[in-house]
């Protein structure tokens, strides 16, 4: 009976134990992915412009348009990594132009979020040239 008690005892300590190591475990993933993602956006920006992936780059500007003081930062140095900034910068903002027409497209309604990508990105390359 003494040896079934402290079996119980060990069962339910080692339940416990689990429950906070989880805990802990789900922490430390938790900042591990923030320190991550704070070093990873800068990384990507200079990838997609050493690249010359305007479409890639275009996504990630209007995907990340809530962080725009970060972009505003870390785009004029990443496009000095495109071999031809300039071209890229173009590149990517052919897409927001019908061709022929010269008119926007209208397809997503998040028409502002375009057009300010648009200038953040002619703003960036301006001190490029």
């Amino acid at each position: 009976k003494e040896t079934e008690e402290l079996l119980d005892k060990r069962e339910q300590s080692m339940e416990s134990n689990e429950e906070t190591y989880l805990a802990r475990l789900e922490e430390q993933k938790n900042a591990a992915l923030a320190a991550i993602e704070s070093g990873k956006s800068e990384n990507s920006l200079k990838f997609l412009c050493e690249k010359m992936d305007a479409e890639g780059l275009w996504r990630f500007i209007v995907e990340r348009r809530k962080d725009v003081t970060a972009l505003r930062a870390e785009l004029p140095s990443a496009l000095e990594s495109a071999i031809d900034p300039a071209r890229l910068v173009l590149q990517a903002l052919e897409g927001f132009y019908d061709k022929g027409t010269g008119k926007t497209e209208k397809k997503d309604s998040g028409l502002g979020d375009q057009r300010r990508a648009c200038s953040l990105l002619l703003e960036s390359l301006l001190p490029l040239l």
